[in-house]
């Protein structure tokens, strides 16, 4: 015998209406979606400038990268890598941040199809 998930389970329970709304909500956002609504939320201004902080550090990290290949002194080339190493580290928790950006636009759309489906269900009972 086959076992059903918890989504099946809940499907079946539900009425036809509630099943389409739920459907329209099972499109998940790719992760490009996800981004641009970042840039377009109401902490636009910080997500936009971290972007630009995040390109400006690639570059920086880049350049690095290619004069510690340049150097041919242990001064200078200790110099380049160390600043390769803040460059990447700088570049890492910023995509830490937009990942945890987008696990909380994530969260909270979950949250908004719970509050749809709490507010479907008190309205069914205050019908009956």
């Amino acid at each position: 015998m086959e076992r059903k998930s918890i989504d099946d389970e809940i499907r079946e329970a539900m009425s036809a209406e509630d099943a389409r709304l739920l459907e329209e909500f099972d499109d998940e956002p790719s992760l490009l979606e996800l981004t641009i609504k970042s840039m377009t939320s109401r902490f636009r201004l910080v997500n936009v400038v971290g972007a630009v902080v995040m390109l400006v550090f690639v570059i920086l990290g880049t350049f690095s990268i290619w004069q510690f290949y340049q150097a041919t002194e242990m001064k200078p080339l200790i110099g380049w890598s160390l600043a390769v190493m803040f460059c990447a580290t700088t570049v890492a928790m910023m995509k830490i941040w937009y990942w945890i950006l987008i696990n909380q636009y994530d969260s909270t759309r979950e949250i908004k199809r719970l509050e749809l489906q709490v507010a479907r269900l008190a309205q069914s009972l205050r019908k009956t």
